[in-house]
């Protein structure tokens, strides 16, 4: 854990650094999704995945409470900005948002099939032969249904940091999905010396490639496009005059 700490802290960063807000609202937008990354996301997968966790997830991953608190402060205790500045989220309106929330949590369980299909070939053999790990895969009915619970779950966890963003778009899709693919996948992986090899490589490619498409599905639904550019356009036309 001590050597895969680097990671951690280098995924996260951007996505710190870029908040503006209160000491406490950045600290309760990592915290918030450092607990629902590396804890209870983690210990959902391994009660579905594994014969590892006897207990519900959601009382173990209290577990993270504590770490997932102070790592965050100490992210955001020197980064990060505390001046007022607009948000980058856009004002949709009760329909808008409705529409948007919605898609939001029925698009994880598509990209997480898409690219799970991808590396299926190649990790699929380690679960149906079990192991000192127990692994398995339940029924369809269960992952999907897992799945929709995980959504709900990372939509809820990320929106302080979304709420909270107010540079570009390309800037926060690159932050969101490389936090996403830190904690959700590298940061566990590089520990995880007990799976095989080819299980780690192929999940860690594959939970980036998913962490970067589901960064950009929340950028392009809920922030609005940079109007920096307006402002240079309107002092151009009125220099012609």
């Amino acid at each position: 854990m001590v050597l895969s700490l680097p990671i951690l802290i280098v995924g996260l960063l951007p996505l710190a650094s870029g908040f503006k807000g209160t000491g406490l609202q950045r600290w309760f937008a990592i915290a918030a999704l450092l607990y629902v990354t590396l804890g209870l996301n983690t210990l959902i997968e391994a009660k579905i995945f594994t014969g590892l966790l006897d207990g519900s997830p959601f009382v173990a991953s209290l577990f993270w409470i504590l770490p997932a608190a102070l790592t965050a402060f100490a992210l955001t205790y020197r980064f990060g900005e505390t001046r007022p500045s607009p948000s980058a989220v856009g004002d949709f309106g009760a329909a808008g948002w409705s529409w948007r929330l919605c898609l939001a949590w029925l698009v994880w369980p598509f990209i997480y099939f898409l690219f799970g299909m991808c590396v299926g070939p190649f990790v699929v053999p380690y679960y149906t032969t079990g192991g000192p790990l127990g692994l398995r895969i339940p029924g369809f009915d269960v992952i999907i249904g897992t799945q929709l619970l995980r959504s709900a779950i990372f939509l809820a966890a990320s929106f302080p940091a979304i709420l909270l963003w107010t540079k570009s778009r390309g800037r926060l899709f690159v932050a969101l999905g490389l936090a996403y693919a830190v904690t959700v996948g590298l940061f566990q992986l590089a520990q995880a010396s007990f799976f095989p090899m080819m299980m780690r490589v192929a999940h860690s490619l594959e939970i980036t490639a998913d962490s970067f498409a589901y960064a950009a599905v929340l950028t392009l639904l809920f922030t609005r496009k940079s109007k920096a550019a307006q402002p240079q356009l309107n002092t151009t036309s009125a220099a012609a005059d």
